[in-house]
Order: structure tokens, then C-alpha cells, then sequence
């Protein structure tokens, strides 16, 4: 594989997008390079000079192009931009009080374990006070049969 130009990730590719797309075949496995800018993506051929082709994001590279080797210089680059996506979604939870954050972690188990969106609003308190009784009902019932399972393996 050629050296890439300044800025550009070397990357060995098949194309499982459709046929045509700026010349590809499907199953065809190509040298590209690529390069990450603010919000957008290229993806140009090495050997010719080709347009480059823009994706908004990895995700959409990922659904034409399966990655067959990458240069260790863009793995590290996700790896930051990862890290930065995590630090921005808990910026927020830091300003919280410790009884707002214990709340919040609350909602979030009832919805991810349970099924139950407690923070929704609804028309009632009573309907709210249900709903939290069913999903802490759920949970007590889920925790029983993990009991149950333990007590089990230790006879």
C-alpha cells in the first residue's frame, strides 16, 4: 500500500454496498485512504484519483465498507473520539447533587432492567405511583428468582 497523503489513514476494505456507487463492486476488496474531518468522514481509492466520497460518521462507512485492516493511528483517533463522547455525556451528571444522581441512576434501572419510563409524565399522580410500584414489584420479583438460582447452585 502506498504512503498516505498528510492527515489520511491507510485502510484495506471490501465494498458490500450496492454495485455502481462511484465505480464499486460489491465483495471487491480495495486500498483506500481515509480521512476524518468536523463532522464528516472520506473515503477516497489509492489507486486512481477519485473523488472522495463523504459519510457523516462511522457508523454509515461501516454499512458500505467492511474493515479488513486499519492503520493504528485511526484506532487510536476513535478511541480519543470515544472518550470525548463519554466525558460530554457525563459533564452534565457531575453538576448534579448526590440525592439528583442517585434519582437519576433510580430512573435509569427501572427503565433499563424493568421496562417502565417512570419519568414520563401521565395524566395522574396515581398512575405514576403505579407504574413505580409495578416496576419495583418487577425488580423485587426479578431479585427473588436471582436468590432462588443462587440457593440452588449451592445445594
Amino acid at each position: 500500500m502506498a504512503d498516505a497523503p498528510y492527515g489520511f489513514v491507510n485502510i484495506t476494505a471490501k465494498f458490500i454496498g450496492a454495485d455502481g456507487s462511484m465505480g464499486f463492486k460489491n465483495g471487491q476488496i480495495y486500498d483506500l485512504w481515509m480521512m476524518k474531518k468536523p463532522k464528516v468522514i472520506y473515503i477516497s481509492r489509492q489507486d486512481m484519483n477519485a473523488t472522495a466520497i463523504p459519510y457523516e460518521s462511522m457508523k454509515a462507512v461501516r454499512k458500505n465498507w467492511e474493515m479488513l485492516n486499519t492503520d493504528t493511528r485511526w484506532k487510536v483517533y476513535e478511541l480519543q473520539e470515544q472518550e470525548k463522547k463519554r466525558i460530554e455525556l457525563v459533564q452534565p451528571l457531575l453538576q448534579l447533587s448526590d440525592e439528583e444522581l442517585a434519582v437519576a441512576v433510580m430512573y435509569a434501572t427501572y427503565y433499563l432492567k424493568y421496562g417502565e419510563d417512570v419519568t414520563k409524565k401521565l395524566e395522574t399522580a396515581t398512575q405514576n405511583a403505579r407504574m413505580i410500584c409495578e416496576a419495583e414489584k418487577r425488580g423485587y420479583a426479578q431479585c427473588m428468582d436471582d436468590m432462588r438460582e443462587k440457593d440452588g447452585e449451592r445445594k
